[in-house]
């Protein structure tokens, strides 16, 4: 993923991913939400045609301080697969579900699949302070989930228990 230009979190909101993507950083590399005058979540994962689905991957990284009136604070999954590893979401906000992330896989296939990494001070305004799960699979091993609040259901993780919806950690 190659950004030409400054600030471009900053001034453009959200990084969209539409197609199949790998993104591996290095320890101590962060994907930042905060600041300037636009508040977003940092990705929104979506297949760019109806009814496609796309898989994205994503290493060694720390996905920070993204803030949005709708689902996913930082960041947002729909018809595709999210597998992360040593990834840390750590402080994002929303006004609505899943404050680090929301996952509405809606294919059989979607799958989001967490090893490593940490799930940590999260804020979702409804629920899943720090996951939110429609649909889909949902699997979490080694990765630690704390600190993470909402006003309603599952501060750590609500799983909405949707059709095709499992959950394992």
């Amino acid at each position: 993923l190659t950004l030409t230009g400054a600030g471009y979190g900053i001034n453009r909101g959200d990084l969209n991913i539409t197609d199949d993507l790998a993104i591996v950083g290095t320890v101590g590399v962060g994907i930042d939400g905060a600041g300037g005058s636009v508040t977003d979540r940092v990705f929104s994962i979506k297949p760019r045609t109806a009814g496609s689905f796309i898989t994205v991957t994503m290493q060694d990284l720390e996905i920070f301080a993204g803030s949005t009136a709708s689902n996913g604070g930082c960041v947002y999954v729909q018809s595709a697969s999210l597998a992360l590893t040593d990834v840390s979401v750590t402080g994002c906000t929303t006004q609505k579900n899943g404050g680090g992330i929301y996952f509405d896989g809606r294919l059989a296939t979607s799958a989001l699949t967490m090893s490593g990494g940490r799930i940590l001070g999260n804020t979702a305004t409804l629920s899943g302070g720090g996951i939110y799960v429609t649909a889909g699979t949902a699997s979490l091993s080694g990765v630690a989930v704390s600190g993470n609040t909402t006003a309603l259901s599952g501060g750590g993780i609500f799983n909405r228990r949707s059709f095709g919806v499992a959950t394992s950690l």
